[in-house]
């Protein structure tokens, strides 16, 4: 039988681990997200080859799910991305419904899975894009230059041809095939120059300017190219069920 006093004391005791609760609860909705993100900050800096800039954010409500390595959704946003002498001006991840091992996150040696879809924003800008493909080199040409027009794209250079230096223009598009983008020339400009139609079309078909973009630590898939304003536009969906490891 509990006595009034002892009734009051078990109140007191419950009242007591409650407001311990909410306490706990409210500080990790307010702490635990800062202390995840920089984390991550600092174990994504590492994989994503050293950005210039980085910024996590990561949600989960009630933040506590974190404890449990449970999170709602992460939006990564980075700032100058090198992969050898491949540069990406900006990309942007969005995921959902991530799961991990908070400790091995805090110690810098984690494991994230993805149990949903995500999706990426590249940004590689029209001087990137040069300084990238004259570095490569493509045979047969000289001083290459890509013009990134929001209705198409302008390739100038200039490639010999008997002995002879010959300015050349050539109009046409990105297509996306197996990860890999490819220049598809439309148009070729020759100038004062007429070698016919067959000329141009060899040329068009000898015209070998490529890139992809499977060297990034996530597994993906092209949805869309886009130009806008002299920047090549990315859009791709990340596959789930995948873990990605430090």
């Amino acid at each position: 039988m509990i006595t009034n006093g002892g009734g009051i004391f078990i109140f007191r005791l419950l009242s007591l681990l409650l407001l311990f609760l909410v306490l706990v609860l409210g500080i990790a909705q307010f702490m635990l997200p800062g202390v995840i993100e920089n984390s991550l900050e600092n174990a994504f800096g590492e994989s994503l080859y050293k950005p210039k800039k980085l910024t996590v954010e990561v949600g989960a409500f009630p933040a506590a799910k974190m404890m449990l390595g449970k999170i709602d959704n992460i939006h990564i946003r980075a700032e100058g991305l090198k992969y050898e002498s491949f540069f990406i001006d900006e990309a942007e991840f969005n995921f959902k419904n991530f799961t991990f091992n908070p400790l091995e996150v805090i110690m810098g040696n984690y494991q994230l899975s993805l149990n949903q879809p995500g999706s990426a924003r590249f940004t590689v800008s029209e001087k990137s894009l040069n300084d990238y493909l004259n570095l490569q080199g493509i045979p047969g040409t000289e001083d290459l230059n890509i013009k990134l027009l929001n209705d198409k794209i302008i390739l100038e250079s200039n490639i010999k041809f008997m002995g002879a230096i010959i300015p050349v223009t050539i109009s046409g598009y990105f297509q996306v095939k197996q990860g890999t983008i490819f220049f598809k020339a439309s148009e070729v400009n020759l100038g004062k120059y007429d070698f016919g139609d067959v000329f141009k079309e060899r040329l068009k078909g000898n015209l070998n300017i490529n890139f992809a973009f499977d060297f990034l630590p996530v597994k993906m898939k092209v949805t869309a190219l886009n130009l806008d304003n002299g920047h090549l536009i990315l859009e791709t969906r990340i596959l789930a069920k995948e873990n990605y490891k430090k």
